[in-house]
């Protein structure tokens, strides 16, 4: 075959499938149905799959696997996932859990009376690995720590810190810093405005979302918290919750103890515009995957910092935790939060039962720069 056929004839078998991959429309999958509002999933390369229960209805269990036929069962085990005990072990509240490699992450918000801490589980063996304890002196009176991200390295864990444990309160937002080493943390853009609500109220299914307390409603303001990380480990992105601006910092900034917190917050960069959101997560090829819970839509900041709409479906009733999972389909939990008595004046509107859905394909291709 002469050279100049050959050239184009390799170049279209590689981007033809690029292409189509980009062009195709991204597809929904419902995976599993559960009677138990979830919060946040994470996935393990082998497909297995794990959500915590959100910690608005109280729940008996906090963290459950999801089995292959769509059922449920405590994890790591019946009195793991129960309330600690006088023994420690156990899971107060849980909204945020990640998997890295054989690895099952828990970040356990703590009560009042119990430290907060992040739990790793080694899901191949089925056994305990290792318990950080969130040290006192980087929490507040506020601090309601829930997303977090992970280091390729497993070297550090960087938490958001919505510092709105009480949504009726001055919040107290920053990011926490765990060296998973030497279990040393340090509290980083403690206060900074790139992570307190803005001035927009919080905007749920096209209408404001409202706090029910002693009888009254008052409009949300929401602060940090989606969080997410490059696959390199370059760059944390993090955002409020309300409609805002996402920013992103660079992971040796956060990590550089030289750096005095007043010149800090000069390293942080916008990215864009994003819109009232609960999870975001970022792939290999620059797309910051973002949940809309204004319009039940997964929405896409790309390499070039603009927001599209993705995919908008009456399933996505308040999309909230994202993963990646085998055959790079995008998990995301979908759990009615805005129908929760909390926000109801005690009435709980939502209809179980709630999802697990899968999105394949359609992924968008970066922009030039």
């Amino acid at each position: 075959m002469p050279r100049f056929f050959v050239i184009p004839l390799v170049l279209a078998l590689v981007l033809v499938p690029l292409l189509a991959f980009a062009m195709d429309k991204p597809r929904l999958e419902i995976v599993a149905q559960m009677k138990e509002r979830p919060g946040n999933i994470a996935v393990a390369p082998d497909g297995r799959m794990f959500v915590s229960v959100h910690p608005f209805d109280n729940p008996v269990h906090k963290v459950l696997e999801v089995t292959p036929d769509g059922t449920t069962k405590p994890y790591p085990n019946d009195k793991w996932s129960r309330e600690p005990a006088g023994d420690g072990m156990g899971l107060a509240n849980v909204i945020h859990l990640k998997v890295v490699g054989k690895t099952l992450y828990i970040m356990d918000i703590g009560t009042p009376h119990t430290e907060p801490k992040l739990v790793a589980w080694d899901i191949a063996k089925n056994e305990l690995k290792r318990v950080w304890y969130v040290p006192s002196y980087v929490t507040t009176a506020q601090s309601f720590d829930q997303d977090f991200v992970i280091t390729p390295d497993e070297h550090d864990v960087f938490i958001a810190d919505m510092g709105q444990a009480d949504l009726a309160a001055k919040a107290m937002p920053g990011i926490i810093h765990l060296n998973l080493e030497t279990g040393m943390a340090r509290r980083l853009l403690d206060g900074h405005a790139s992570t307190r609500p803005t001035d927009k109220p919080m905007v749920a299914a096209g209408a404001p979302l409202k706090l029910t307390k002693e009888g009254r409603e008052m409009p949300l303001y929401l602060g940090l918290n989606p969080i997410t990380m490059d696959t390199k480990g370059e760059w944390l992105y993090y955002g409020p919750m309300g409609q805002g601006l996402l920013y992103k910092i660079k992971v040796r900034d956060l990590l550089d103890p030289a750096i005095p917190a007043a010149e800090l917050g000069d390293k942080i960069a916008v990215v864009g515009s994003k819109p009232p959101s609960d999870g975001m997560i970022v792939d290999s090829l620059e797309n910051i995957f973002i949940t809309s819970v204004a319009d039940g839509a997964i929405g896409v900041i790309n390499n070039k910092g603009k927001f599209t709409t993705w995919l908008r479906d009456p399933l996505l009733s308040w999309p909230d935790g994202l993963a990646f999972g085998p055959e790079d389909g995008l998990y995301v939990t979908v759990n009615q939060l805005h129908l929760a008595p909390a926000f109801n004046k005690g009435e709980e509107k939502s209809t179980p039962p709630y999802m697990i859905l899968r999105i394949m394909g359609g992924r968008p291709l970066p922009e030039k720069k």
